[in-house]
């Protein structure tokens, strides 16, 4: 991962950033583990409270770096190239998760979600070469 350093004095950690086109993907990287109940037949109280407890403060947190990197492109020991003008946040973890809810804030496109695999990843830079562009970006500022 990479400590980055803002302008403001915060710093922020980011697992890995990949640049395709003019676009940054902003990765949290997981490895969740599975307990043995969701490996078999978990209840929906299980799959909830994994969710609450585990993947949405992942998700807040890669929404909050990309947020701030959005705002400020240039840092004190970074600098986005100039040709970035989207920033997509998401948590890649090593198999599918649950999602709550059908609500686009959860979803890069309709059939994958924020938290995605790391072939859902290769996807997804697929898609955006081919001029396929996520649910969930942010403009870089200046831009």
């Amino acid at each position: 991962h990479h400590r980055l350093k803002f302008a403001s004095g915060e710093n922020k950690d980011l697992d890995l950033g990949i640049i395709v086109d003019d676009h940054l993907l902003a990765v949290e990287v997981k490895a969740f583990g599975a307990p043995r109940k969701l490996r078999s037949r978990a209840s929906l109280r299980t799959l909830n409270d994994r969710w609450q407890e585990k993947i949405q403060p992942e998700v807040e947190k890669i929404d909050a770096l990309a947020l701030t990197l959005a705002r400020h492109p240039i840092g004190r020991n970074y600098s986005l190239p100039v040709s970035v003008r989207w920033i997509i946040p998401l948590v890649s973890a090593p198999f599918p998760e649950w999602i709550p809810s059908l609500n686009k804030i959860w979803w890069l496109y309709a059939d994958v979600p924020r938290v995605c695999t790391p072939e859902e990843l290769f996807d997804v830079l697929g898609r955006i070469r081919r001029g396929e562009y996520p649910l969930n970006r942010y403009p870089v500022k200046g831009v």
